[in-house]
């Protein structure tokens, strides 16, 4: 993308690595202090693209930001809230989970029984049995939502004791994750048409263990706004929008920037043709109420 440079100074590429950076936000939100600025000069625009990143899959499909169920009897306002480990979960795991959870003495005092779930392999769907058949309602505190295939379904209550997942469960965790930076004029949008700080995103094609790499083929450049760049703040979030949950891992990036000239916005010329015989005819009624 060299033909993006077509100012007297050339490419500068800067190499992040999140143990070095000059503030630990969270694992996944760093800020760098650059030492020496990144000044635009008056007839310079600064392009700016990650050109690559390495990150560990080192997080879970359930962690902090969506591992509680909320449940109820129906017949009482009181929810019992259940809140699950930090893991990479199958669909077995997940129910024999709940199951110990829901069976446990402070939520049973709760609920006033005790419920069971299980896990269908075969359908991919977790079905909910109470012990005496009793109806329960899960309430909208509940954030294992694509998990146990309640997403767009809350609040749900059991039909005579028993509750199948409305959705196929999704144990698949993020599919993507996306690289922010919180500081600079980055005008791409989310799904509402938000301003987003989103610079790239990244597919997960890796297993868990293993490194996540995205290496454009080809660097997508992004005009921003800034005449000086003095910091860099990046947060790196998943689908919906939460930072992830690194557990401690160190990762790496590389943004690239570009300069280019800023040149003077051009009028097609039949535009201003257009303009000036609007001019003109409105002349020439101006000079006709003047003589009447």
């Amino acid at each position: 993308m060299s033909h993006l440079s077509d100012a007297h100074e050339g490419s500068v590429s800067i190499f992040l690595q999140s143990n070095k950076a000059t503030r630990d936000i969270t694992d996944a939100n760093k800020i760098w202090e650059l030492e020496e600025q990144i000044v635009a000069d008056p007839h310079i625009n600064l392009l700016i693209s990650l050109t690559s990143l390495e990150l560990p899959y080192a997080f879970y499909n359930v962690n902090a930001t969506n591992n509680k169920l909320s449940i109820k009897a129906s017949t009482s306002n009181t929810f019992a809230e259940i809140e699950v480990d930090s893991k990479n979960y199958s669909g077995t795991q997940l129910a024999t989970t709940l199951t110990s959870a829901l069976s446990a003495s402070a939520v049973t005092n709760i609920i006033g029984f005790v419920i069971t779930c299980a896990f269908d392999d075969t359908t991919n769907k977790f079905t909910f049995t109470s012990s005496s058949l009793n109806n329960y309602t899960i309430g909208t505190n509940t954030t294992l939502l694509k998990e146990l295939g309640l997403r767009g379904q809350l609040p749900i209550t059991s039909a005579t004791g028993i509750l199948i997942s409305p959705n196929v469960c999704n144990l698949s965790g993020s599919s993507s994750c996306y690289l922010r930076i919180n500081n600079l004029s980055i005008n791409n949008r989310d799904s509402r048409g938000n301003l987003s700080g989103i610079l790239a995103k990244i597919n997960i094609n890796a297993n868990p263990g293993e490194f996540i790499f995205y290496n454009a083929f080809e660097s997508i450049y992004y005009q921003i706004s800034d005449r000086v760049i003095s910091s860099l703040d990046i947060t790196l979030t998943d689908d919906n929008g939460n930072e992830l949950l690194l557990n401690g891992i160190d990762w790496s990036a590389t943004l690239t920037l570009n300069q280019q000239k800023i040149r003077e916005r051009q009028i097609p010329q039949k535009y201003l043709l257009s303009e000036i015989e609007k001019l003109r005819e409105g002349n020439n009624e101006i000079n006709d109420k003047q003589k009447k």
